[in-house]
């Protein structure tokens, strides 16, 4: 394992620890509304930290293998394509409800819409290639 590996790791096992720590001390300070929000915060938190080290990564490995920007361009180009399929099978309209109680614009609406099936249909392409891998490699024996 080399040395950006091992720092990473590292860093990610303090954080780990030190969100947790934070966790149990509002616990334990009795404050369970405090403790609750700090629980969604903390998951808020480890998106954050989960994005950056993917992206951190990925410009990584882009920079040590160049050929591999082929593959990142076709996975970004296929997100770009669900997105805008989404997007296209949004409603026109909102309906008054929404806009009464949540001020829900259509733009808004539409955007919301197209990313909700852009990870449905990520979700589902992750599940098959999933599977896709676990036979292939009880074949591969």
């Amino acid at each position: 394992m080399n040395n950006i590996q091992k720092i990473g790791r590292y860093a990610y096992y303090g954080i780990v620890v030190l969100l947790i720590a934070i966790a149990f001390y509002q616990i334990y300070r009795g404050d369970s509304t405090s403790g609750s929000n700090f629980g969604v915060w903390q998951g808020v938190i480890y998106g954050v930290i989960a994005t950056v080290a993917a992206i951190a990564l990925a410009v990584i490995g882009l920079l040590t293998n160049p050929k591999s920007l082929i593959g990142f361009g076709i996975g970004v180009a296929v997100l770009a394509i669900l997105y805008f399929i989404g997007m296209g099978m949004a409603p026109d309209e909102v309906s008054l409800k929404m806009v009464e109680k949540y001020g829900v614009e259509l733009p808004t609406f539409q955007a919301s819409h197209a990313g909700v099936w852009a990870s449905i249909a990520m979700l589902a392409l992750t599940v098959i290639l999933a599977i896709a891998g676990g036979v292939k490699s009880i074949f591969d024996r």
